[in-house]
Order: structure tokens, then sequence, then C-alpha cells
């Protein structure tokens, strides 16, 4: 038994046949992301029956395969979510591969008596933070009735799935080659998505507004693009500074400039300060010199604008309007429409929280209801922490900020007490992209949709199986 577990551990998943099954598919969602190519319904079922047969043969003959390929797909589910031509919300191919790596989950279980749930404090606190969601949603629904279930409960399930993935990817990450693997497809995505928005932006042109100029990517939406570039462009920035002494390292320069390129054809400030925040971050714990060397770039940019990127410094300009009053006016008057607005819902959050303190209004509940807190229409809170505590309530805030703490403060373990390389750089580019996740947030909803965030918690669990490891003696 012990020797076949071993086998199963110690077995590589970046095989030439997975490669190819891996190249077909990230060319398919290219494709189709790029619309280059039109399905038909025939097609759509050939795709799906072929797509099941393979999804099940990775299921039981390596899931940690079956991982990988879902990471590939996660970032395109949005513009492609698999449904097949059956509109439902329940059939689609982010439930076909949660279900497909829960079997392989269980079916590795039974055969190498692997412990699927290695014990974390994470998980305790993930779960109370699932029963509270779930409690805001029940909220909504008797308050509001069916109406609000029908309307909700999909956004409720999208919100929902990513931390989900948690644990059903937790039991399929064995080893630091797994952890690698994991970081190698994000990166090999991050690529694809970057030239995907790259040709976009070409595409769009120049305009005198701004608004029109910004590339939404696959994601269409151009913020939740930037913070997914945010989130995940770190990882490059780990792998290099932990292989400054060796040439081929420095060849992941050029993604990450395209990465960075891609960023800032979304003109999202909310994700250009993020990546500045996770990039000084990164350069503190790792290189003193380099953090110095970044501080003075960014005090020098800041005092010779002309120096910026003309993306860059558009995007800021824009953001303050010349006050006109001879007295000191409002903020919110001093800021262009978006930022402006942003001011006027943030006061009105802060009523509508100390009116429902503990739970909140109801799961989705906030856009409908911020007009009587706020002379705004129907908006979104554009922060996530205040969305969290209007909808779901103080004590939920506070629970998710400690889950923020125990993520970071477990990845940090990991950088700190690790001693293999591939995964100290995964935990140095994790914790950037943590950093940028913390700020990105402060100006939106950066975490609640599967394309977006569905990478964020699989890069989680590696670091919890990483500590994991290094405790059962299991890594350097």
């Amino acid at each position: 038994m012990k020797t076949a577990t071993n086998n199963i551990i110690l077995k590589n998943n970046i095989t030439p046949f997975f490669v190819a099954i891996l190249a077909v598919a990230l060319i398919f969602f290219t494709l189709l992301a790029t619309e280059k190519i039109t399905v038909s319904p025939f097609t759509l079922v050939a795709i799906a029956i072929l797509s099941s047969i393979t999804i099940i043969i990775l299921a039981f003959l390596n899931p940690t395969q079956l991982l990988l390929l879902f990471i590939a797909y996660l970032p395109f589910s949005y513009v492609f979510p698999g449904g097949f031509g059956i509109q439902t919300w329940a059939i689609n191919a982010t439930n076909v591969f949660i279900l497909a790596m829960l079997m392989g989950a269980f079916s590795q279980k039974a055969k190498y008596n692997i412990k699927l749930f290695p014990r974390s404090s994470l998980s305790l606190w993930l779960f109370i933070f699932i029963i509270l969601i779930a409690a805001s949603f029940i909220k909504g629904t008797l308050y509001f009735g069916a109406f609000y279930f029908e309307r909700f409960i999909s956004s409720f399930k999208e919100w929902l799935t990513p931390i989900l993935t948690f644990f059903i990817v937790l039991p399929l990450i064995k080893n630091k080659n797994d952890i690698k693997d994991i970081a190698i497809v994000t990166m090999c995505v991050i690529t694809i998505v970057g030239l995907i928005t790259i040709r976009e932006s070409i595409n769009l042109g120049f305009s005198s507004d701004i608004d029109k100029m910004r590339a939404g990517s696959i994601f269409e939406q151009p913020n939740i693009a930037g913070s997914f570039f945010v989130y995940y462009s770190f990882l490059f920035m780990g792998f290099i500074l932990f292989n400054l002494k060796r040439l081929r390292y420095w060849l992941l320069s050029a993604p990450l400039l395209l990465a960075v390129r891609a960023l800032t054809d979304t003109y999202s400030r909310g994700a250009m300060l993020a990546f500045i925040a996770g990039s000084l971050f990164v350069a503190f714990i790792k290189n003193k010199l380099i953090f110095v060397l970044l501080i003075f770039a960014f005090l020098a940019a800041l005092f010779i604008p002309g120096i910026m990127p003309e993306t860059v410094k558009q995007r800021f300009q824009e953001t303050f309007i010349e006050p006109t009053e001879l007295y000191q006016p409002a903020l919110e008057t001093t800021l262009e429409t978006s930022a402006s607005s942003r001011i006027k819902i943030w006061k009105g959050a802060w009523e509508m929280i100390k009116a429902y303190p503990l739970f909140g209004v109801g799961y989705g509940v906030f856009p409908h209801m911020i007009s009587s807190y706020a002379e705004v229409g129907r908006m979104d809170a554009h922060n996530a922490y205040i969305i969290i505590a209007a909808e779901m309530g103080l004590i939920t805030l506070a629970v998710f900020l400690v889950i923020l703490l125990i993520i970071f403060r477990n990845t940090l373990w990991v950088y700190k007490r690790v001693n293999d390389k591939t995964v100290k750089a995964v935990a140095l580019g994790f914790l950037g992209g943590f950093i940028g996740f913390l700020v990105c947030n402060l100006f939106g909803s950066r975490f609640e949709t599967q394309s977006l965030s569905g990478i964020f918690w699989i890069l989680t669990a590696a670091m919890v199986k990483a500590r994991y490891l290094k405790i059962k003696g299991q890594l350097d």
C-alpha cells in the first residue's frame, strides 16, 4: 500500500498526452473568446460528449491532471459557461469539472488511502463563512420571496463556488510537482489572456473618451480583467526573483511585461494601484535593494509624470477635476463622475451598516436599497469589504478578515520555512497577488466570480497543502 501511494504521489502530471489535451483546450477557448469560430448546436453536442469522456478518464486515471485542465478553463468560464445549449444554471462545464474532481478524489482515497482533507484552521473558518453567506441568502429569500430566490440563486452559486473549490482541490494536490504544475498552467493562461486583452485594446483604437478604450478581455469588464492580471502575474516575478542567476528564467520577463501591458489596457485605477502595492511587497520581503529602487522609481513617476506610461497617466489625471469654488469643496465634488459616485455610495453604505449591523440587509440586496441611504441610483458598493458588511453584516466581515489573515500567515510561513525553490517562488508570487487582492477589493467586489477568483482559491489550497507536506516531512 505504501509503495502504491508513493507511486501516485510522485506521478508526473505534465505528460505529452496531457500537454496535447491542454493545448487543444486553450486554443479552443481562445478562438471562442476572440470570436474566430462559431459553434453550431450539433458541434456543441459533439464537444459535450468528447469533453465528458476526457474528463471522466482523467478523473479516474489522474484527477490532478483534471485540476490543471480546470485551471485552464476557469478564466474562460464567463465567455464559455459550457451549458451546451441546455438553458439551466445547474448544467455547465464548471459543475461537470467539480463533480468529476470530487469523484476522482474519492477514487484515489479508496485506492491509496490518501487523506482527503488535511487538518487546517482555514477550513473551519471557511466553513463558518459559508454558513453565514448561506444564512444571508436565506434571509433575503424569506423576506422577498420566490422572486428573490429565482433572481439571485445563480449569482449566489457563482459567489460560493470558488470557495467550495478550495475543499475539492485540496486532496488533489499531493506534492511539490503538483504545486509547480498549477503555477505553470496558470502562467500559460495569463499569457494567453494577456494577448487577447492587448488584441482587443488595439482593435478598440484611440478615443477621446477613455471608457471607450478600456479592454474588458474575456471577462467583458475592464476592472475584473485588471484584477485578474494583478492576482496572478506575480507568479512570473516569483520565479524570476528566485532564479536571478539562471538566464532561462529571465525569459519569463516577456510574459510578465505582456501582462503588465494588458493590465494598463484595462485602464483600471484600482488594479494599477494594487499592482504597485503587490510589487512593493514582493520586493520588500525578497530583496530590499529592489524595494528601494522601486520606491525611487514610483516617486520619480509621481513627480515627473512624463516618464509614466501614457495610459496610466491619462487614467489618473482624469480622477480629479479642478474646483471652481473659493472655499474647500467636498471631496466628491473634486472627483470625476466614477470616483465621486463611489464616495457617495460609501457614505450611504455606512448608514445602511449602522441600520443593519449584525447580519446585514441580505445577499444581493445592497444595489436595491442604497438609494434609500444615498442620492444615487441602483449601484454596487464598489468595495468588497463594504458590500459584505452591508449585505451580510459585520460578523461575516470579521470572519472574512480572519480568513484573509490566515491565508496570508500560512503563505508567509511556507515562504519562510520551506526550502524548495519552486514552492518558495510560488509562495512569493501568491503573496504579491494576495496584497493586490486586498487593494483591488477596496475599489470593487473582485472575488465573487469564479472566472476571476477560482484560481485564487486553488493557489490558497496549494499553500495549505505545502505547509501540511512540510510539517509531515514530505517537503524540504
